[in-house]
């Protein structure tokens, strides 16, 4: 189970309450029933179709149909205009069905005519209610010709200027990575886990307590309105070298396809859930390897333990790049100014102003170049005084200050040796300088 009322997450974590994944159209329910197979305590999954014969082979507990108008129960027939204005008719339905929400996932497919006109009219409505929009989607195949490729790339752009973050899964690349005798119903359920496992691991990252605790703010202050071009990809593995091999998939990942993806991206979430037999030493492998390929993001990383795991590993990452809006700086260092006389004063970060307070274990790591610092958040406090600093300079050293000596430069003395056997041959004039001299002698310059 990936949630259990004994086990409730700890203050101003994420809860399961404000979770909601809402699929949009065939392709998003077809996604949505894999996850249906798992419980998901609090959680609500709602299916939203313009077909109810299609909304009727959901297994979802919560269904909704869009539109009363053109149409009339035969779906939107490929046209977005129509899924559009069945969705607008029953945005006073939809907005109840997010109201009171943090995160909403929109599992959907673009290129037909609901899910290309209606995820984005539920995504919109979804952030004006307050939540968090993380639309995922996957794009038609090349074969499924023009006219879908062309819903599907003007559906998208107005999905990422709806949503919070767009996370495309073209099923074209998912092909490439299957056997060309897969049968067909596999390809289209390959895609469709794809999607399961990147909301399972997230699920598992936002509402299990960690021993450095990820949360609803750090997934909010690397999407929150950036409108960014996201991918999020969640791996496991199992026995002797299973920090190495879940690296290597997390890299293999189809999302992640081509490797530069996580090299480019300017955000990156990082979460690994381990049993209680996960080792530090593991953890930290873990973790230094996924950085070193976005070393010039700003990261958050966390790690939670999870008894079910039973000897697995799985590793959950988010990351974003090309948003509308840049990423909120890290908060500036400071130091404590009430710690004792005894006592060395503790460099500290300050949170951002839309971060949860932090002082129960979380960290934020910020890559740059080949370095990375991670710090505790705490709340800013007042700066030093000019004296104080001197003090902390002078306790640092143990010792009161001691001022450095100015550094005595002397003349080195050189005896002009006699050239020898060489004295009576004739010298080397060059413009009146003999050459055989030392340049510093022929210029007078003292060697200090």
């Amino acid at each position: 189970m990936d949630a259990s009322p004994s086990s409730p997450p700890p203050p101003g974590a994420f809860a399961p309450g404000d979770f909601r994944v809402l699929a949009v159209g065939r392709a998003g329910i077809n996604a949505l029933e894999l996850l249906l197979r798992e419980d998901f305590a609090g959680a609500r999954f709602v299916a939203l179709h313009t077909d109810p014969v299609a909304l009727a082979r959901s297994s979802a507990s919560e269904r909704m149909q869009l539109g009363s108008g053109p149409g009339r129960g035969l779906g939107a027939g490929g046209d977005p205009a129509l899924g559009r204005a069945a969705a607008e008719r029953d945005a006073g339905a939809i907005r109840g069905l997010v109201d009171g929400a943090r995160v909403v996932f929109l599992l959907t497919g673009l290129g037909a005519g609901t899910g290309t006109g209606a995820a984005p009219v539920v995504a919109r409505i979804a952030r004006e209610a307050g939540a968090l929009v993380l639309g995922v989607t996957t794009l038609p195949f090349q074969c499924e010709g023009r006219l879908r490729q062309a819903h599907a790339a003007a559906g998208l752009q107005e999905l990422r200027a709806a949503a919070d973050a767009v996370i495309c899964v073209p099923n074209q690349s998912v092909l490439q990575t299957l056997d060309e005798r897969t049968p067909a119903t596999e390809v289209f359920a390959a895609a469709n886990q794809l999607v399961a496992e990147g909301v399972r691991g997230l699920w598992r990252m936002l509402t299990r307590p960690g021993l450095i605790q990820l949360d609803f703010s750090h997934l909010e202050r690397l999407l929150r309105g950036r409108h960014a071009e996201s991918v999020f990809a969640s791996v496991s593995a199992r026995g002797e070298h299973r920090a190495r091999e879940v690296v290597e998939r997390l890299l293999a990942h189809p999302f992640l396809a081509p490797g530069d993806v996580l090299a480019g991206s300017d955000a990156v979430l990082i979460n690994v859930t381990g049993g209680p037999d996960l080792t530090f030493s593991e953890l930290e492998r873990v973790l230094e390897q996924v950085q070193r390929h976005c070393e010039h993001a700003q990261i958050a990383a966390g790690t939670a333990i999870d008894d079910s795991q039973g000897g697995g590993l799985t590793l959950t990452v988010v990351a974003s790049r090309g948003g509308s809006a840049p990423l909120p700086e890290p908060g500036p260092l400071s130091i404590r100014a009430d710690a004792g006389a005894g006592e060395a004063p503790t460099p500290t970060v300050a949170p951002a102003r839309d971060q949860a307070d932090p002082r129960d274990g979380e960290f934020l790591s910020e890559g740059t170049g080949s370095s990375r610092t991670s710090s505790r958040l705490v709340p800013p406090v007042p700066e030093l005084t000019a004296a104080q600093r001197q003090q902390l300079v002078a306790r640092g050293r143990g010792g009161p200050i001691k001022r450095k000596k100015n550094a005595v430069q002397t003349t080195f003395k050189f005896d002009i040796v006699s050239r020898g056997r060489f004295e009576k041959t004739e010298a080397t004039v060059w413009q009146g300088q003999d050459l055989d001299l030392p340049t510093f002698l022929r210029r007078g310059i003292a060697l200090n």
